[in-house]
């Protein structure tokens, strides 16, 4: 969890948005003990969840509008101008800055077959960006769980796992492979996610030292 609690985060995003958060929802940078850019070439992988994470706040709104707000980008003051796109608008590589991360998110669960309202959501995280420990699949995958739950979409971890890879390689065009979401979304606590692309598998390794 972040320095914020759930609940400091839900008061935040009710005073921003106007009314009270749906939910709350987490998502786990990670390490990589071996294995780096084997996820686009069929290699192995052995990477593990950290203590660091995303997490959003989110309430749904009647509309088909997104607003975002982070508190990593409020320098220029509190509370910072949110970034809003309308869901019916929504365009590959056309939304820019951090929030495309999160559009793109809604852009490919509704690629999914599943129909997705609109949102005010409130982001905070403890996970540095451009340190290598995965900032972007930490705020993809705490989207995309937000928007399963809220949704009742039952995609499973799986499915969003391709949800999170299209947000981040089709629609922000990220040149990624899918290491880090399955990272994310499937590792457990105490344990690094062994993973074979070529086979398409992964197994659970119990390890030393880790949450």
């Amino acid at each position: 969890m972040t320095d914020r609690s759930a609940e400091a985060l839900a008061a935040e995003l009710r005073s921003l948005a106007g009314g009270p958060a749906d939910g709350v929802w987490e998502g786990p940078g990670r390490v990589n003990l071996i294995g780096e850019h084997t996820d686009y070439n069929g290699g192995l992988a052995l990477p593990f969840a950290l203590d660091r994470s995303t997490t959003v706040a989110v309430r749904r709104r009647p509309d088909r509008r997104w607003r975002c707000w982070s508190h990593q980008q409020s320098s220029c003051g509190w509370p910072p101008a949110p970034v809003v796109a309308e869901l019916d608008q929504l365009e590959p590589a056309v939304t820019q800055g951090w929030a495309r991360y999160a559009f793109g998110v809604a852009w490919a669960v509704a690629r999914a077959g599943v129909e997705v309202p609109g949102a005010d959501m409130l982001v905070d995280s403890t996970v540095p960006v451009g340190s290598g420990l995965s900032s972007s699949a930490a705020l993809t995958t705490a989207v995309a769980v937000a928007v399963d739950d809220l949704t009742g979409g039952h995609l499973g971890a799986q499915r969003l796992v391709s949800v999170c890879h299209e947000a981040e390689a089709g629609f922000v065009g990220a040149p990624v492979g899918t290491l880090d979401q399955r990272a994310a979304l499937l590792a457990s606590p105490g344990h690094a996610l062994f993973i074979d692309f070529a086979s398409d598998t992964t197994e659970t390794v119990p390890l030393a030292g880790v949450g």
